[in-house]
């Protein structure tokens, strides 16, 4: 065995090790939350925040479209390498395949230590002592009335008119403004220095199903602004959750919808609301259609028009390729402590009872 390809092997061992470790740590969320969510992720964010929220474009989709040309080029010069290799064409494999193999852990070790940790972290049901646990027929039912009724109220503060939609001029930077308030007036969710931004692949990111995303290496929250426009304050308010150190979906949801009220915009309050109608129906639908189609039909005609806006909107860029992205993402977020993968987003229903529970609003689950 060569010397440089003894180095390499040396430094596996090394990164796995840290991996270990870091696993280690992960088995303690009280630790994750203290030392972690509440210490080094707050100020390694601040200085991603720091350095890329002046600029006015997305210097992480830059770099990850930078990256993935780099990666291309690799690949094909590590099999052009093995084709023109002659005597020494096993090493030269496997030279390739262990500096391949160290850029990927390095890289998912800078992912863990710029924010993956958080997926580990306390369950934010605990951190605001709110009941979790899986919502009855009856429960879902009680929120749906109850939001649906708010829905109705926010869109007539908007309309004036029950059956017209609404549709806001309001440009997405001021959108992004707007969410900062919410976050401001947060007492468990405020953090410095905001980095949000309208990402460079609105395009594929409608083929792959996707409202935004948090780039944990630059620490910027992406957002597609071609959706219809109702549903963007909520998504706004969903990725700087990501970007305050909420990591799970569910948890991102209800965050993003608590704080879309707390600005006090008729129009976020107006998308938090609608959002969350639409997954508690979708929930309650898996127990009871009858009932979803109920309160669907009980919304404004304004509002109906709203969700048949988006569901065409979607449903013109579905595609062949899009479960095979659901698959992956499904896979990642069961890989870090999402056991329900994308089901996760759906927990938000039984987070929203909690907290209508914790107001008085929703009887609690008899045993």
């Amino acid at each position: 065995m060569n010397k440089q390809l003894r180095k390499k092997l040396y430094l596996l061992l090394v990164l796995i090790f840290v991996i270990f470790l870091f696993r280690f740590f992960a088995n303690w969320p009280s630790f994750i939350e203290n030392v972690y969510a509440n210490g080094i992720y707050k100020l390694i964010s601040i200085l991603q925040r720091s350095i890329t929220g002046w600029l006015p474009f997305s210097l992480g989709d830059v770099v990850y479209a930078v990256v993935i040309l780099l990666i291309l080029l690799g690949i094909f010069q590590y099999i052009r390498g093995i084709v023109k290799a002659k005597e020494n064409r096993g090493s030269f494999a496997l030279n390739g395949l262990l500096k391949g193999t160290i850029i990927f852990l390095c890289a998912y070790l800078v992912f863990q230590f710029c924010w993956g940790l958080n997926y580990f972290r306390q369950p934010l049901s605990e951190r605001l002592m709110l009941n979790s646990e899986r919502a009855d027929k009856e429960q879902l039912m009680r929120l749906a009335a109850i939001l649906t009724q708010r829905v109705n109220t926010a869109h007539l503060e908007l309309t004036n008119d029950s059956l017209v939609q609404y549709r806001n001029p309001i440009h997405s930077d001021s959108l992004y403004k707007i969410a900062s308030v919410g976050y401001d007036k947060s007492v468990d969710f405020n953090f410095k220095i905001r980095s949000t931004k309208t990402s460079l692949y609105k395009l594929l990111m409608n083929y792959g199903g996707i409202g935004g995303y948090y780039n944990p290496f630059s620490g910027e929250s992406q957002v597609n602004t071609d959706p219809p426009k109702f549903s963007l304050p909520f998504t706004i308010c969903h990725e700087m959750a990501h970007q305050s150190g909420i990591s799970a979906e569910e948890e991102a949801n209800f965050v993003g919808y608590i704080t879309a009220l707390n600005t006090q915009d008729k129009f976020f309050k107006y998308s938090a609301e609608l959002e969350a109608f639409m997954y508690t129906v979708s929930e309650l639908g898996r127990m009871d259609t009858l009932a979803r189609k109920h309160y669907y039909l009980s919304l404004n005609r304004g509002v109906k028009a709203d969700i048949k806006e988006y569901r065409q909107f979607w449903r013109k860029y579905e595609n062949a390729i899009e479960p095979y992205f659901e698959w992956y993402y499904d896979l990642f977020l069961k890989s870090n402590n999402q056991p329900k993968g994308i089901r996760s987003y759906n927990e938000f229903v039984n987070l929203l009872v909690g907290y209508y529970e914790k107001k008085g609003l929703i009887t609690v689950k008899s045993q």
